[in-house]
């Protein structure tokens, strides 16, 4: 998952304390200008560390670090948040916790779990909420182990044996991942694929070949053991 955007803002304006979408890693480039960043640390983010920032300087900020962003004066940059296996696991909490406020405001409305358009109208906020739903998030993951299983016999034979124990984890997180959304009866996983591309057979086939992709790395795991 990428999002890729740029930031513009007069002097003394700010970005209030927050942690980055989705619990998502991120760069920020400053093209001109100089922002202060102050970052909130420890167990219980009391600790707190600031640093300037000026132009043709980029900061990473680790997913789940608080913090919050002065320009100086006035400012441009290039931004970058993304998702990887090093954190997807919190960006799914993520996910789920925005999923709850939303079941909950459906139901304000009046539209229940078992209203025919429940699935589709939460994916379709949850989504315009915070630019990823369910469904996107599980054929992403899907669509990455497929390609890690893809390439398993082409490269292994020349990777290094750390490249390939870095490989193999991938493999690992996105199928224990995977194998937990399915079972999951309570986030109705099948129905949300369902809604979202209008067809019970894709869906079908989606979790069957979700099942299939994941058998496949507990075996090649069983068996390098």
């Amino acid at each position: 998952g990428d999002y890729k955007f740029c930031y513009w803002g007069p002097s003394h304006s700010k970005t209030l304390r927050h942690s980055d979408v989705l619990h998502s890693f991120s760069w920020s480039y400053n093209v001109h200008g100089t922002k202060k960043w102050t970052f909130f640390g420890g167990r219980d983010c009391s600790q707190q560390f600031t640093v300037i920032q000026k132009t043709g300087q980029a900061m990473f900020v680790p997913c789940t670090w608080q913090h919050e962003v002065e320009n100086l004066e006035t400012t441009l940059s290039i931004n970058h948040n993304w998702i990887t296996v090093a954190n997807f696991d919190k960006t799914f909490d993520c996910l789920l916790v925005e999923l709850r406020e939303i079941h909950g405001e459906l139901e304000g409305w009046g539209i229940c779990e078992s209203s025919d358009n429940f699935l589709e109208a939460s994916e379709s906020m949850l989504r315009g909420c915070v630019g990823l739903n369910i469904t996107s998030f599980f054929l992403m993951l899907l669509w990455r182990l497929s390609q890690l299983l893809k390439s398993f016999n082409v490269e292994q034979t020349a990777e290094s044996d750390e490249a390939a124990s870095e490989h193999e984890f991938e493999c690992c997180r996105i199928s224990r991942m995977i194998q937990m959304m399915m079972n999951d009866d309570e986030l109705q996983l099948e129905g949300r694929l369902e809604a979202a591309t209008v067809s019970k057979e894709l869906a079908s086939e989606a979790i069957r070949v979700a099942t299939v992709a994941a058998g496949c790395v507990w075996e090649e795991d069983s068996a390098h053991r």
